[in-house]
């Protein structure tokens, strides 16, 4: 991306960047611990009621922690790099990407081999 910071300066900034995910993940946890007919997803866009209908339902699978940490992370990426804002959001959306794209591949492959494995049987 064309910034002069070290890379584990960059891992750590993002990593702390990523602290409200975390807190998201527990705050998710205790409504579910707390209420077991819950579906999880009090942390959602889709919770502020901001919209209704099908759009209601994306906004549902957005997290405002995960948003929160992504930002964190543009603005840690920025400060570290010395890149420019907009530069640092796209380094930081394509990494965020880049995971997305993983953890749904991941979870992809398992459910085939799962499925391999039970439709075998």
């Amino acid at each position: 991306a064309g910034g002069r910071g070290r890379f584990f300066h960059t891992v750590s900034a993002v990593g702390f960047a990523g602290t409200p995910a975390v807190l998201g993940l527990c705050v998710a946890s205790l409504v579910v611990a707390f209420d077991p007919g819950s579906s999880g997803q009090l942390t959602g866009l889709g919770g502020l009621h901001l919209v209704t209908g099908p759009l209601s339902e994306v906004l549902q699978r957005i997290e405002v922690f995960t948003l929160w940490s992504w930002a964190l992370a543009a603005i840690a990426v920025a400060c570290v790099m010395g890149l420019s804002k907009p530069r640092a959001v796209l380094v930081t959306a394509l990494c965020w990407g880049v995971s997305l794209a993983l953890v749904y591949g991941f979870h992809s492959t398992m459910r085939a081999v799962t499925n391999a494995i039970s439709g075998g049987i």
